[in-house]
């Protein structure tokens, strides 16, 4: 017999306004066609407060609202690798044979960017790991003295507030509230939408007959989306893209009977 947890369910994974659309649009579309009136109801306050939340998104995504904390911290991320890069290569367009701080200077960025700064348009989490051990070598390997000498201090400090930043930005050394996605906007309009989707799944599980594998099938398609979300997030694809968020399409849904 199938069986399924309300505790793997009941609380939804972080994610930003445009996940939140596509992943409204995905629960509202497996949700059962014969539910019980509480599930109707609940279902019914899915779709209101998704079409709310969906209408609310598409002036705010035309109009390039401020870029959300994660996108500004990957921003000042990217900058401080590339302005440490950039330090470090200008010592390489003077003569080796003058100055020993040009080999000294090779061999420190060879070390840090072995490939260079592809890393930092890797998806949030992989560039936050990139990043992690590169910050961490800078201290096993005693460089950063080096690094302060050769491109001085400020750049140093920089690149480890960016690093420390980007961490809690992610939600990976702090935990993050998924509103820090969501412009202020539109919040109200987010929370709604959220607690719905709480009270939905509640309301799925807690009517179920766990004896009736019709039922439990239709409630394991019911909030696969949930975990089709959580799983995407955790690949770091599902909104980790320093990309600007673009316009959806508003979705024709059909109300539910009830």
């Amino acid at each position: 017999m199938v069986s399924l947890d309300y505790g793997d369910y009941a609380t939804l994974p972080q994610f930003g306004v445009r996940v939140g659309v596509a992943f409204g649009r995905e629960l509202i579309s497996a949700a059962p066609q014969d539910g019980s009136a509480l599930v109707k109801r609940a279902l019914d306050e899915v779709v209101a407060t998704h079409r709310a939340l969906e209408q609310a998104w598409q002036p705010v995504a035309k109009s390039g609202e401020a870029p959300s904390p994660k996108q500004l911290a990957d921003r000042g991320l990217d900058g401080a690798w590339a302005a440490i890069d950039m330090r470090l290569g200008a010592w390489e367009r003077l003569p080796s044979g003058v100055y020993p701080e040009v080999a000294l200077a090779a061999e420190v960025r060879r070390t840090l960017l072995p490939d260079g700064l592809g890393f930092t348009q890797l998806p949030y989490r992989e560039q936050w790991a990139e990043s992690d051990w590169r910050v961490r070598l800078i201290d096993t390997d005693d460089l950063g003295e080096t690094i302060e000498a050769l491109a001085g201090p400020v750049f140093l400090a920089e690149l480890r507030t960016a690093h420390a930043r980007y961490g809690v930005a992610l939600g990976i050394t702090e935990a993050a509230p998924d509103e820090d996605e969501v412009p202020t906007s539109m919040r109200d309009h987010w929370r709604a939408f959220r607690d719905a989707v709480k009270q939905y799944v509640l309301r799925l599980f807690g009517t179920l007959d766990e004896t009736d594998p019709a039922a439990v099938a239709a409630v394991k398609k019911a909030v696969r989306p949930i975990g089709n979300v959580r799983d995407e997030i955790m690949r770091g694809r599902g909104g980790a893209t320093s990309s600007a968020e673009a316009p959806v399409a508003p979705l024709p849904v059909a109300e539910p009977a009830g």
